[in-house]
């Protein structure tokens, strides 16, 4: 039960400190799209500019935390740190492809 608290507490902290960077980020009203967002709309042919940004930022800083925390604490399991590495290479992009995935199918259904 112990890792469950730790799960969530590293979870909320990361979550914390992107929705901080998305607040700082609009407050200096950057134009630029980000990757996440890019990737989205080339993969199943939308446009997300006229869905409510601060939603989409906040399932974008779920999204990315929950890729960071998942493969860390997977990652803890194993001794070898080449092992640990690949690892967390396969792992971060099996995580986008799949949660982005989700992600870009909610977001066709409510776009189209």
């Amino acid at each position: 039960m112990d890792i469950f608290y730790l799960f969530i507490g590293i979870y909320i902290i990361v979550f914390s400190l992107y929705m901080m960077y998305f607040f700082f980020r609009n407050k200096r009203k950057v134009q630029n799209k980000m990757i996440e967002v890019l990737y989205m709309e080339k993969k199943y042919n939308m446009d997300l500019s006229n869905v409510e940004i601060s939603k989409l930022h906040r399932f974008i800083a779920s999204i990315n935390s929950l890729i960071i925390v998942l493969t860390l604490f997977i990652m803890e399991y194993f001794d070898i740190f080449i092992i640990k590495v690949i690892l967390a290479f396969v792992l971060v992009f099996v995580l986008i492809i799949i949660l982005y995935g989700i992600l870009g199918l909610y977001y066709k259904k409510r776009v189209d």
